[in-house]
């Protein structure tokens, strides 16, 4: 198969020695599509004894889905690609359809791969879904955002990889059309009812610089060694709450790991932005006494003698929805790992990346 080395380069950085078998989410469409074909060309290169399973999910939601997902396992045949079918079973939800959807998915490729004994799946996200995401984020909660990351570990066990983050949807549409590679389009990408689609033709021609980056102004490396110093925080003895010593209200380390903490407390798969985390202690201290409360991201906040207590709030305990360390991005995995550490829980898998 002819490729082109801005695909494979991609590869490089990925432990693939470590695994015998991956899992490749195929919907047929054509980012999906080239990763599914250069993967496998690249694994048959490099690393022959790792064999590449394409997993195609049929969400069921349209009369000709099936077939699609039937089509696909033809052409994977073709390259001689194993290829199964993960069928989103049950009734559907009238409403967040695609967010239902999306979870399902990532639901059924994780199941996917812990029944063949792996935790890699690799997912075709490109440059331009990163922006969309970034777009989006910055529209629901104002300023800057962070995107899609490179690797989210989810439900402390399958890693779900995005090889070609950095690459725009034209270069890996050449590759396929440089193979004589035909594609199935999906009519939801059109839909304007979802919001990812109305962020996308909105976007147009400004799609590579349409929206700002959060800045990093903390190293993973310097929060984690925050968390893990008992002097700076106390884990409860159940992970169900902390209390974080000697505040440092203008120390950004302190600041990034207060939102660490109320994600984890909160059990919620995203950090509260910034700004929210300012104001949440502009209004514990503003005054000297304590006692006072505030509420964020699904927890209370209580300032006393000792520092912040984060306790979750009675009303969002949040037993039934991911948390923190469950929907984990990679750049926040040893952040994790210390926190669950000093919670006493089991290891997480190893990034898959250097």
């Amino acid at each position: 198969m002819k490729h082109l080395d801005a695909l494979y380069a991609q590869f490089e950085r990925f432990r693939f020695v470590d695994f015998k078998k991956i899992i490749v989410g195929l919907s047929g469409g054509s980012d999906s599509l080239a990763l599914t074909l250069a993967t496998h060309s690249y694994l048959a290169e490099h690393y022959p004894q790792c064999e590449l399973i394409a997993v195609t999910v049929d969400h069921g939601l349209r009369a000709e889905s099936h077939q699609e997902a039937l089509h696909v396992g033809q052409i994977c045949k073709t390259y001689g690609i194993a290829h199964e079918i993960a069928r989103w079973e049950g009734e559907k939800p009238k409403t967040g359809i695609q967010q239902k959807a999306r979870e399902a998915r990532y639901r059924l490729l994780s199941e996917a791969a812990q029944g063949h004994n792996t935790s890699l799946v690799l997912i075709a996200h490109n440059k331009g879904d990163d922006i969309e995401t970034k777009t989006m984020r910055a529209q629901r909660h104002g300023g800057t955002a962070h995107g899609i990351s490179d690797a989210t570990l989810y439900d402390c066990r399958t890693w779900f990889a995005r090889p070609f983050l950095s690459l725009e949807k034209s270069q890996l549409q050449t590759f396929l059309q440089t193979n004589a590679v035909t594609w199935v389009e999906d009519p939801s990408n059109k839909d304007r009812r979802f919001e990812r689609v109305r962020t996308r033709q909105d976007l147009g021609e400004a799609l590579p610089s349409a929206v700002e980056t959060e800045v990093e102004l903390t190293s993973e490396h310097d929060v984690a060694a925050f968390l893990a110093d008992a002097n700076n925080v106390s884990i409860f003895e159940n992970g169900g709450g902390a209390i974080m010593h000697n505040a440092r209200l203008r120390d950004a380390i302190y600041h990034e790991a207060l939102r660490v903490l109320l994600a984890m407390v909160g059990a919620t798969a995203y950090l509260p932005s910034p700004s929210a985390v300012q104001e949440a202690l502009i209004n514990l201290y503003q005054f000297s006494d304590n006692g006072r409360k505030f509420t964020l991201n699904g927890c209370l906040l209580t300032k006393n003698k000792d520092g912040v207590i984060i306790e979750p709030e009675q009303r969002n305990r949040g037993e039934n929805r991911f948390g923190f360390d469950h929907i984990l991005p990679s750049h926040n995995y040893k952040i994790a790992s210390v926190l669950r550490e000093r919670r006493g829980l089991s290891l997480l898998p190893p990034l898959p990346m250097r």
